[in-house]
């Protein structure tokens, strides 16, 4: 399982206050390329479809934060992340708690942009 690391370069919208290393690069914005510079799925680093149960489709992967287990959560308001999106919600929350409250499940949320 990929761990999740505190970005500290953590500045603006276009970089994630977490990140995770995918082929030998650390990933903070996993809408965009390696580069930055296109569009990108977040299935191309290994996220997976979820229904959330809260009127939301997002993109979904586990990972570790602290030795703990978490679900990263990216989604464009209610639907899922597509070529068209610019900005895109990221939500990290507790895997144990999220079927049962959204908000007492989550850890951490931001917003990337491309």
């Amino acid at each position: 399982m990929k761990t999740l690391e505190l970005n500290e370069n953590y500045q603006n919208d276009f970089d994630g206050k977490y990140g995770f290393v995918f082929d030998h690069t650390f990933v903070v914005n996993p809408i965009t390329s390696y580069c930055m510079r296109f569009a990108e799925s977040p299935e191309k680093y290994g996220f997976t479809v979820l229904d959330t149960g809260w009127d939301c489709i997002a993109h979904a992967q586990e990972f570790l934060l602290n030795g703990k287990k978490v679900l990263m959560l990216i989604t464009d308001k209610t639907k899922l992340v597509n070529e068209q999106s610019i900005f895109a919600q990221v939500s990290i929350v507790d895997p144990e708690l999220f079927n049962e409250s959204l908000d007492d499940s989550l850890i951490d949320s931001w917003t990337i942009s491309r």
